[in-house]
């Protein structure tokens, strides 16, 4: 392809840029064979934790929809059949999950939709993630180098491993050097 390129538009012509859309999570087993942080999150557990403690409070029923353990989603017509107050289930919910163990934090939607999160490099992740119209009720993020997934590995999370990519210029004159320090894409529109 490069030779290809070349030949039509002339050789040293061309600039090449290489980068990637995420990192990714190191898989928990070799972390842990490595002596190191890290392991697998049941998501029965903490369904089981919010659902417990939904039921305890507001009585049984079906609480949450089909959702992801990281970002589940509240059975909105179970809350406005009992005229339940949404940010007050999110908070129950979210309270259980965060006392699960090996999850860092737990975000609520009305926390989202309020700005009303931590400000930091975390925070700020979560919040600049967060589109109303597709987002859970809670956003539940494990500690570092924990994965709710059953076997492999994934991506998605705040945390250095998830966000560290290349960002590659070769050719068209560019020197040969490298530049340590945090770069971040932005729309000018």
């Amino acid at each position: 392809l490069l030779d290809a390129i070349d030949h039509e538009i002339g050789a040293g012509n061309t600039l090449v840029v290489l980068t990637a859309d995420h990192g990714v999570a190191p898989v928990p087993e070799v972390n842990q064979a490595r002596h190191m942080p890290g392991g697998r999150l049941a998501d029965a557990q903490i369904e089981r934790a919010m659902e417990d403690a939904l039921v305890q409070r507001f009585g049984p029923g079906q609480w949450f929809t089909a959702a992801s353990a990281s970002m589940p989603y509240l059975n909105l017509g179970l809350l406005r059949e009992r005229k339940l107050d949404r940010a007050e289930v999110e908070s129950v919910a979210a309270e259980a999950a965060r006392h699960t163990e090996h999850i860092a934090r737990v975000y609520t939607r009305q926390e989202l939709m309020t700005g009303a999160v931590q400000r930091d490099p975390i925070g700020n992740a979560i919040s600049l993630e967060f589109f109303a119209p597709r987002f859970g009720d809670l956003y539940i993020l494990p500690e570092p180098y924990y994965l709710f997934d059953a076997t492999g590995t994934t991506h998605g999370t705040p945390y250095d491993y998830d966000t560290h990519v290349p960002l590659i210029f070769w050719g068209g004159g560019t020197p040969a050097r490298g530049y340590p320090r945090k770069l971040a894409t932005y729309n000018h529109s």
